[in-house]
């Protein structure tokens, strides 16, 4: 408890220390999130009742945006009605019953949503928060964090010594991700995107923390961006490389991820895999009564009942979301869930200039969406305001570039 304690006093006072000096205090809060293991067998020391450390760091931001943005009306009606979001609902009785702790993480996508934007309002008309050779130290900390907790975890018992959960201890093999691999992945989209040369040293920075993730879909879903890219942005010497090349990364991917990466390719264990992930969803489809239901989903704050979390104890077997974004929003939303999204990508583009760097974090976006309900995450902040921070790079090269030119 003592670590929540004293990190979330850090975060506390970096929000409030934005209504004094809002550059430096955005750019340690991002320091921190991404060098911090918040994440995997640490989740514990970092999260409480599903409120993180770094959420502290918003209530000085907003207060920060509220006293500073009296002009702007906009924004301020965004964050006031999300924030008022819940006794609203009550009102005017869409809850229909269900109970008051799944209302409220059912509004949390929402709130959050609001003060990405403040965050993301907060960072726009100032001097560069992160810089290249920011981008560069982050690299390198992140790099050395990551094998530095992948040796303890996978030669030292890291698993049974700082955590409980069987989860973690029952899991064959060390896995790790956090938000440094966000930032990995965000910048390995950015530099493709922009079309910049990948060194020696970004080739390592990003590949081995995602290795290390061990996770299928989110290699698989880089692969695909990697390819895609290049099949509709390279030229045709590099279009003939990555066809050729496409039997080669299966047989790597083969071996660096010992097999498991071959599941997607099998029909009948795949089918099984998702009838097992997806059976919450399925037992749900009984109370669709309606076309209504159909149309506008069964409404907030109804939960799944997640039958494998039994054998975790302390965490209550009914959850407000399932490890697949559109059919946890098509449970509580039904089709109009579309909307939502939209809604989601229109904020996005707006705030990003460059939008072939949009269109790809879009694709990597959705095809996560298939195995996360990344929304209801705490991250989803990061995933919302990263991508902006970067683009910020490109945006002050640019500046600096046209005030060389202009003092030449």
């Amino acid at each position: 408890m003592l670590p929540f304690i004293l990190l979330s006093t850090v975060f506390l006072f970096l929000g409030f220390y934005s209504v004094i000096n809002k550059v430096k205090a955005i750019k340690w809060f991002f320091y921190l999130i991404i060098l911090l293991p918040i994440g995997g067998v640490f989740s514990g020391f970092f999260t409480k009742s599903a409120l993180a450390v770094y959420e502290f760091f918003y209530i000085g931001l907003c207060l920060a945006f509220l006293l500073s943005s009296t002009k702007k009306k906009t924004y301020s009606f965004i964050f006031l009605f999300a924030v008022l979001l819940i006794p609203l609902l009550n009102v005017l009785g869409v809850v229909q019953g269900n109970q008051i702790e799944f209302i409220l993480k059912d509004t949390k996508p929402f709130i959050v949503l609001a003060i990405a934007l403040v965050l993301i309002r907060s960072m726009k008309n100032t001097s560069a928060i992160l810089t290249p050779s920011d981008i560069k130290i982050l690299l390198v900390l992140n790099l050395l964090k990551v094998i530095f907790i992948y040796i303890l975890g996978s030669y030292f018992g890291l698993n049974t010594e700082v955590s409980e959960d069987p989860f973690f201890i029952q899991n064959e093999g060390f896995r790790y991700g956090d938000i440094g691999t966000l930032f990995v992945i965000f910048y390995f989209i950015y530099k493709l995107t922009h079309k910049q040369k990948f060194s020696f040293f970004d080739t390592l920075c990003i590949i081995i923390p995602i290795l290390i993730t061990q996770q299928r879909t989110l290699i698989l879903t880089l692969v695909i961006i990697l390819y895609v890219f290049y099949l509709f942005n390279g030229k045709v010497i590099s279009k003939l490389i990555m066809l050729s090349m496409i039997p080669l990364s299966i047989y790597v991917l083969f071996n660096l991820v010992g097999g498991r990466i071959f599941d997607v390719f099998d029909s009948d264990l795949l089918l099984k895999l998702f009838s097992i992930r997806f059976s919450p969803f399925i037992n749900e489809l009984a109370n669709f009564k309606s076309t209504s239901d159909y149309l506008f989903g069964l409404g907030f704050g109804k939960p799944f009942y997640i039958p494998w979390f039994e054998y975790r104890e302390n965490i209550n077997n009914f959850n407000p979301n399932i490890d697949n974004l559109y059919l946890t929003y098509f449970m509580k939303f039904g089709v109009s869930f579309i909307f939502i999204f939209a809604f989601f990508y229109y904020a996005f583009q707006k705030n990003i200039p460059n939008k072939v760097y949009v269109r790809y974090l879009v694709i990597y976006l959705l095809l996560i969406g298939a195995t996360t309900a990344f929304s209801y995450q705490s991250i989803f902040i990061f995933l919302y305001t990263f991508p902006v921070l970067l683009s910020q790079l490109t945006q002050n090269q640019k500046k600096l570039f046209s005030k060389t030119n202009q003092n030449l």
